[in-house]
């Protein structure tokens, strides 16, 4: 491992540093002349007991590493890892999940909620995807890409955790949105295999759009959408009012809908469980599904690995001039 330089050229501002310390030598030497013109060397040197040599040493040398440490960090270090060989599987997997209001209802125990389940469940299909990129769109009545396409899964679980029924504030449910979003998230200049990941409860009580034919569009781009469906078949109460009773409306999942777009979508539809079998399920099919795309041994750099919370040489020097800096202005002047 050896460290580099994105852009050296800022490495040249640390010819600042010697004018700081010369500036430091010739302001003292100048104000030792200034004293002496109008002061015996007695009196001078109760002059300047009000501050020690150490101390004004220390605040020159503090403003020198400043100067160091911000030149250094524009220059931006890193590391420029081995370049190694693995084995990579070219797929590239969009999760669709499901944040509307009937997401919150409580009908699949122990979870609390079927957005909660879901969340689990995108959790450990995440982790049978090996080596592939990943990424997450969040939907009501509309779409929103939270996480592009990555190979940081970190970053994923990051923004898959902080998601509720109150990420998009308006209600309903327009799957068509959501499926259409995944297909424009897609990188169509590399050749990958593109799959889309379903976690819904089926249930779009006023959709205009019909999810089957933008399920069609995206089988004709070569996208292939697969269905994980989440609610028990009688439904449950959720927290809201429906405007014709009065009462606390009902959400009842729309199986047979989530079904159909996985057969137009060329893909599986696996009816959530308890167990990880629902999981399993899926993530045997993908892997059968995509086995044609697997690259053997492809060199890759290890550099790509640094996740989004990777502290960089060049932010631990930022970090340290901030530091230098507010220690310098504690120094008396």
């Amino acid at each position: 491992m050896t460290l580099t330089f994105a852009k050296p050229q800022y490495l040249a501002l640390l010819l600042i540093v010697p004018f700081v310390i010369l500036f430091a030598v010739r302001t003292k030497t100048r104000k030792q002349n200034q004293r002496r013109r109008f002061a015996s060397d007695t009196v001078s040197a109760r002059m300047s007991l009000d501050i020690h040599p150490l101390i004004r040493g220390a605040k020159w040398l503090l403003i020198s590493l400043i100067f160091a440490a911000l030149s250094f960090a524009l220059a931006e270090p890193h590391y420029n890892e081995k370049i190694e060989r693995v084995k990579l599987r070219n797929v590239d997997v969009i999760f669709l999940l499901d944040v509307s209001k009937s997401m919150s209802a409580t009908d699949v125990p122990p979870a609390a909620t079927r957005l909660q389940l879901a969340k689990r469940k995108i959790r450990s299909l995440k982790d049978r995807i090996i080596n592939d990129r990943i990424g997450l769109v969040v939907f009501s009545n509309r779409a929103y890409t939270l996480c592009p396409l990555t190979i940081d899964k970190n970053a994923f679980v990051f923004f898959l955790d902080d998601v509720d029924t109150r990420t998009i504030s308006s209600g309903g449910t327009d799957i068509s949105a959501a499926i259409s979003k995944a297909v424009d998230n897609f990188h169509y200049q590399t050749q990958t295999e593109k799959i889309i990941v379903l976690v819904s409860d089926g249930e779009e009580p006023e959709t205009k759009r019909d999810p089957i034919a933008a399920t069609r569009e995206a089988a004709q781009k070569g996208i292939r959408v697969f269905v994980l469906g989440i609610g028990s078949k009688d439904g449950s109460h959720i927290d809201e009012t429906d405007p014709d009773t009065g009462r606390p409306a009902t959400s009842v999942p729309d199986m047979k809908k989530l079904r159909s777009i996985a057969e137009e979508g060329h893909g599986l539809f696996a009816e959530w469980s308890n167990s990880d079998s629902d999981v399993k399920k899926l993530a045997d099919y993908i892997a059968v599904a995509v086995k044609p795309a697997i690259l053997e041994l492809q060199p890759r750099s290890k550099a790509i690995e640094f996740s989004m919370f990777t502290i960089m040489p060049y932010q631990v020097l930022i970090f340290l001039a901030i530091i230098l800096l507010c220690t310098e202005t504690f120094i008396k002047n």
